[in-house]
């Protein structure tokens, strides 16, 4: 039953995130109609270790998203990949005024993250796994990283290459420290600088590859928020 309300869900009615051509994001997109309270509450109703959701690999069990019940839980990280999965799949969200954007999940920023805290020595240099991302990433005019401060807080940070900035978007403006991004930066730096070693990179949309000497700019000034949930700077 869950599966034919989902299907009838993502033919007639789905349009989160954004579905028409528009890159601009307003409050009534996220308004919960009937139909999606119904959908709420059949999800509520099952088991908590049922898979419910399967996006690119990204598989959420009724368990994770109970989150997305209550204002106040922690975001898990998984369901911000999942909803990920579902901007990629928007070529108009893609694109953005600053240029194209990829779009990062929680678990390669994580890695990105561990390999900015570890000695290079201790990276993973498997050559196809890692040519693929930053291939991937020079490919793109940003990247839109998101960043978990010790399971309280999520933040985006925008990788600009085209300005070579590093743009925080981060509801409580400055109040958080930046450690993780800058491990992250630190962690990317390292990436591309071994793929660099084993090949020549060329013809790619980045002036500089310097990224972890890029300028860090808080882009919102004034805290949005007093606590540390979720909002949606991803699709914004």
């Amino acid at each position: 039953m869950l599966e034919e309300v989902c299907r009838l869900k993502v033919v007639s009615h789905y349009n989160k995130p954004k579905k028409v051509h528009t890159n601009k994001v307003v409050s009534q997109d996220y308004i919960c109609t009937k139909e999606d309270k119904d959908i709420i509450e059949k999800i509520k109703s099952q088991p908590l270790k049922k898979v419910l959701v399967h996006i690119n690999g990204a598989f959420l069990t009724r368990e994770l998203l109970e989150c997305l019940f209550h204002k106040t839980a922690h975001m898990d990280g998984d369901v911000i990949s999942a909803y990920i999965n579902l901007i990629r799949a928007e070529e108009h969200l893609r694109n953005r005024k600053g240029g194209k954007v990829f779009l990062e999940n929680t678990f390669i920023s994580s890695i990105l993250k561990r390999d900015g805290d570890i000695d290079v020595e201790q990276i993973n240099t498997k050559q196809d796994t890692i040519q693929k991302r930053v291939d991937n990433y020079l490919k793109h005019d940003m990247i839109f990283s998101p960043i978990n401060i010790k399971m309280s807080h999520w933040y985006l940070a925008v990788v600009n290459a085209q300005e070579r900035e590093i743009h925080v978007l981060d509801s409580l403006s400055g109040a958080m420290h930046r450690e993780d991004l800058k491990k992250i930066l630190i962690g990317l730096q390292r990436q591309i600088s071994i793929v660099a070693g084993l090949k020549e990179l060329k013809n790619h949309m980045w002036k500089d590859l310097q990224v972890a000497e890029w300028t860090i700019i808080e882009k919102i000034t004034r805290p949005m928020q007093t606590d540390g949930y979720i909002t949606s700077s991803l699709t914004d």
